[in-house]
């Protein structure tokens, strides 16, 4: 053999020895340390891989998953029949490259890196659970819809800036409520506040 061959099969086997003795001696909690410090955090339910790191979570608190899987519109509704306004994302007309617009009620095309950055960086919020009663004071809201590439939705109801309905559930989120702000910035949407009576369970259910 000639001198480089063996030079390329010793640094081959340096280097399996090397592959092997860090399977060996990395942890789950040294892996997820080494995360941390590249900035990144496992994703939550539903999200696979890893996520932009937010701050550490507080007592109580726990990490809201908006994306478990593509979304392609932000959709705020006027139930009293006013224009939706939403940011959407479509084919563009005669070709293959998508774009985000933002509709109210007339598309104009928003920048999509920024959107595509908005995604990276909110896909997972901090958010603290709440009791129902917590909110029951408040009846202005900002519904939103958020639509999914398979179809599937979710609705939240953004009360007081700070406070949410995500399905059954409430919460309250200033992480969501800053996020959400700069999303409307982005798209140059400001949609208005609805005023719909929060009602209350019956108690015992």
């Amino acid at each position: 053999m000639k001198s480089g061959t063996y030079i390329r099969i010793v640094v081959m086997a340096f280097a399996l020895v090397a592959v092997l003795w860090l399977m060996r001696s990395l942890s789950a909690d040294s892996m997820a340390k080494l995360f941390e410090n590249l900035g990144l955090q496992a994703g939550g339910a539903g999200a696979p891989g890893f996520q932009v790191a937010g701050r550490p979570l507080q007592s109580g608190e726990e990490r809201l998953n908006l994306c478990p899987t593509r979304i392609v519109a932000f959709k705020w509704t006027d139930k009293f029949g006013g224009p939706r306004r939403s940011i959407e994302e479509r084919q563009q007309p005669g070709g293959i490259k998508m774009q985000w617009l933002a509709v109210a009620p007339e598309p104009r095309e928003v920048n999509y890196l920024e959107i595509e950055k908005w995604l990276t960086l909110h896909c997972q919020v901090t958010v603290r659970n709440i009791e129902e009663q917590e909110v029951a004071h408040y009846s202005s809201r900002v519904p939103l819809e958020i639509h999914y590439v398979d179809g599937a939705m979710i609705s939240i109801d953004e009360i007081d800036r700070r406070f949410f309905r995500i399905g059954e559930k409430f919460y309250e989120s200033t992480d969501l409520a800053e996020a959400l702000k700069e999303l409307r910035s982005v798209a140059q949407l400001e949609p208005k506040a609805v005023n719909v009576p929060v009602k209350l369970a019956p108690q015992g259910h």
